[in-house]
């Protein structure tokens, strides 16, 4: 298998993950599955098919949610009227990290420390010493992660979360499962981040596919021109609410956004040398709303 071909590792039938969860548990959230295989097999369907459909919808919800909170909250620029700039990497957090945080743990009292902000901050920090971790170094030697994993420990507890009607799915069953297996608070506090960082990632990949798309114009606009036809094709089955409905099936059939998907993937997970030449410039980078 080419590590680095992402259609051969994608069709991999015989990639045993095991390994890898086992030692990423234990060395960098210090707890371990019971049943492990068994877990993760039954969890797994609780992410597709109508799962999937619903986690989506949630997402779609929370993210367009999210998007008009940071309009209301943000101060407009007096010179420009109604246009304001943030940091990239700053305004995704608020919007699509937050979208994530929401679909996978549900909507929480206000005042709470684990929310989506708060959380995206102390997350960051701590995942920058992850490969170190994994790697079997303790964390005592990063002060830093250390401070920023105390917070993150301080969740909830698994009755509170699973009395959310919102909670995603996977995690019902997850902690459901390890509770039914004498697990303790603190070993769901461990999957909970788990779970966390997997989405982390895809919210880095998400920002990934954005600046991308921000540095070659011509690309987006090649890719709104494609979401704009089918939604013009689509303008007679509007709801009751005047939203037009797309499925999962209508976007995986779109050609544009499919080949700059697989591109963006390809790059981002073999750690392009273009991460780390342009991290300070993506960090700092500005764009209008």
């Amino acid at each position: 298998m080419d590590p680095h071909s992402y259609d051969r590792m994608v069709k991999e039938k015989n990639f045993d993950f095991d390994v890898i969860q086992r030692q990423v548990n234990h060395n960098v959230f210090s707890f371990a599955l019971t049943d492990a295989r068994k877990m993760i097999k039954e969890a797994g369907k609780t992410v597709k098919g109508p799962y999937l459909n619903k986690g989506m919808h949630q997402y779609a919800k929370y993210l367009n949610d999210a998007y008009v909170d940071v309009n209301a909250r943000t101060e407009m620029d007096p010179v420009k009227g109604d246009w304001h700039t943030d940091g990239l990497r700053s305004f995704n957090a608020k919007t699509l990290f937050s979208a994530l945080f929401f679909t996978i743990f549900g909507k929480m009292d206000k005042g709470t420390p684990f929310e989506p902000n708060t959380v995206f901050k102390h997350f960051d920090a701590f995942h920058k010493y992850f490969n170190y971790l994994w790697l079997g170094m303790p964390v005592n030697m990063f002060p830093e992660a250390l401070k920023s994993l105390k917070f993150l420990c301080d969740q909830p507890g698994s009755q509170d979360f699973l009395k959310r009607e919102d909670l995603s799915e996977y995690i019902r069953f997850s902690m459901n499962f390890m509770l039914e297996h004498g697990q303790t608070e603190q070993d769901i506090i461990g999957h909970n981040l788990v779970y966390l960082h997997v989405n982390y990632n895809t919210f880095r990949m998400a920002f990934w596919a954005i600046y991308q798309l921000m540095e070659h114009p011509e690309a987006l606009e090649a890719l709104r021109n494609e979401v704009q036809e089918l939604i013009e094709k689509r303008e007679d089955c509007e709801n009751e609410n005047g939203e037009i409905e797309l499925s999962l099936e209508d976007v995986d059939r779109l050609p544009i956004l499919g080949k700059q998907l697989i591109l963006v993937v390809s790059v981002y997970l073999f750690f392009s040398p273009d991460i780390l030449r342009f991290r300070k410039k993506l960090v700092k980078r500005t764009f209008c709303l």
